[in-house]
């Protein structure tokens, strides 16, 4: 494979329960935490990582990413969003990464559903030979009661340009067909500590429909400190088991390696 795979999202990601590392630590994804705020209707966060991780994978050849999200939450339950990321790299070549998403939560006491689209945009970049976009987009269902959170990612599309055009000369596969229907489960704990710490732990499964050496498990460990006044930092190991081969890039680079995750977060309200 010449080129990344996905990810939150988000590493840099939120979940309902707000451990899946930030909107964008490990992916960029939906802070549905957030939702349901009468107060502030708007909630957004400026962010500097070391690494923008996703599902366990690296969205930017192991460099620095600064990334942003920014949201409105009706509620009633509604919400829509948008996160950027500056620096990511598709079919080897440097591209910033737009994250639409809209969605609908709903609350009853300690338990909470959301279910939503979210979608990965690459302005103007397609694959060479091939000359697929690599857009995706994804549906997910997920569910929170407390501090656990699960949620199922499913793509509408080909997963990130994946079918018979583009496997042999851009993914270094066999053509199987497209990967449409492919999908993602997750789960997330966190566990508040002392001093304004938590403890988050992550576990997820991708599976990529007919091209199954692309399939792997991720999972991430990690402590978050509040600092006050918006401020917040973390430190996280992320790893997988993917197949080394079938995730080296045209670099050399192994893109699921085990890996440390630094960053720093400013969020509002």
């Amino acid at each position: 494979m010449n080129r990344r795979h996905a990810r939150l999202g988000s590493a840099l990601a939120l979940s309902v329960a707000c451990s899946i590392a930030g909107a964008a630590d490990d992916a960029v994804v939906p802070a549905i935490g957030a939702a349901l705020n009468p107060v502030a209707a708007f909630n957004g966060d400026l962010d500097i990582y070391s690494d923008y991780i996703a599902r366990g994978l690296t969205y930017t050849h192991e460099q620095v990413s600064l990334q942003s999200r920014l949201e409105y939450d009706s509620p009633s339950g509604p919400y829509a969003g948008f996160a950027f990321n500056h620096n990511t790299v598709v079919a080897d070549a440097q591209s910033i990464e737009l994250d639409p998403y809209v969605g609908f939560i709903g609350r009853h006491r300690d338990l909470s559903i959301d279910v939503g689209v979210f979608a990965w945009i690459y302005p103007s970049s397609r694959f060479a030979v091939s000359r697929n976009r690599y857009n995706t987009l994804e549906g997910y269902v997920g569910t929170a009661y407390k501090t656990l959170a699960v949620k199922f990612w499913y793509e509408f599309t080909n997963y990130f340009g994946l079918n018979s055009n583009s496997a042999a000369p851009n993914y270094g596969l066999l053509p199987q067909g497209s990967s449409r229907g492919s999908h993602y489960l997750e789960a997330n704990l966190t566990m508040p500590l002392r001093h304004g710490v938590s403890f988050n732990l992550h576990a997820g499964r991708q599976l990529i429909r007919h091209y199954d050496v692309l399939n792997y498990t991720d999972w991430r460990v990690g402590l978050e400190a509040a600092l006050g006044h918006g401020f917040s930092i973390g430190a996280a190991r992320t790893d997988t088991d993917a197949d080394a081969a079938a995730y080296t890039d045209a670099r050399g680079l192994n893109l699921a390696r085990g890996k440390w995750l630094g960053y720093v977060r400013w969020a509002f309200p």
